[in-house]
């Protein structure tokens, strides 16, 4: 498998070439539960409830592979509030360890999911045309400070699976037709009673822009 250099983000912005006023790390986000106020106040404008259908089409799809994920792909995510904003997919294979021609390289499979800041007010398709001066300024950000914060991807239950290495987050991707499905979950410890998991995230993915 040919080294791919890849890189996932989360938040989306309309840049000027020439007035690039906010540094990447404060307009992308990995994915993390919008807090509660948020939600209250920030649902969708329609009754379809995008959120529930995802979750259903999530459990009704298949397996993916690395293979099929490498590059970026743009799309759409939504809160269990449907809440929309800009989702990029980033499936990332590359070399780790370099030993010179008597050893083989090791090389590490990982996938992000990022996502627009949510109170940037970006639009939904932010990451569907951007830009190669962009590309280039989230690549450097995501191979500098975010691949560094998911572990190595696996397969558990017929999804490709990852975790945050700095939150109790979880990640898993499937496969539908020619989408990819995520659902991202956070695990809750309360200080008194049962740890408890709950899905903060459906997104699907359908355009690839690298």
């Amino acid at each position: 498998m040919p080294f791919i250099r890849t890189i996932t983000l989360i938040s989306s912005f309309t840049i000027s070439v020439t007035s690039f006023s906010k540094s990447p790390d404060s307009l992308i986000d990995v994915g993390h539960p919008i807090p509660s106020s948020e939600q209250a106040t920030s649902q969708s404008s329609t009754n379809q409830d995008y959120f529930g259908e995802l979750q259903d089409l999530f459990q009704d799809s298949g397996p993916t592979t690395m293979e099929e994920i490498l590059g970026w792909w743009s799309g759409r995510c939504y809160t269990p509030n449907n809440i929309l904003v800009a989702g990029l997919l980033v499936g990332s294979h590359r070399a780790i360890e370099e030993h010179g021609p008597m050893f083989p390289p090791r090389y590490e499979d990982k996938f992000l999911i990022a996502e627009t800041v949510h109170d940037n007010n970006l639009p939904a398709d932010y990451f569907d045309n951007l830009s190669e001066v962009r590309k280039m300024e989230l690549e450097l950000h995501i191979n500098d400070h975010l691949l560094g914060n998911v572990t190595e991807a696996s397969t558990r239950d017929g999804s490709l699976y990852t975790e945050r290495n700095n939150a109790p987050y979880q990640y898993r991707l499937r496969k539908s037709g020619e989408y990819f499905l995520s659902e991202a979950t956070a695990v809750d410890t309360p200080e008194h009673g049962p740890t408890a998991t709950r899905v903060f995230r459906y997104c699907y993915f359908f355009k690839k822009i690298r």
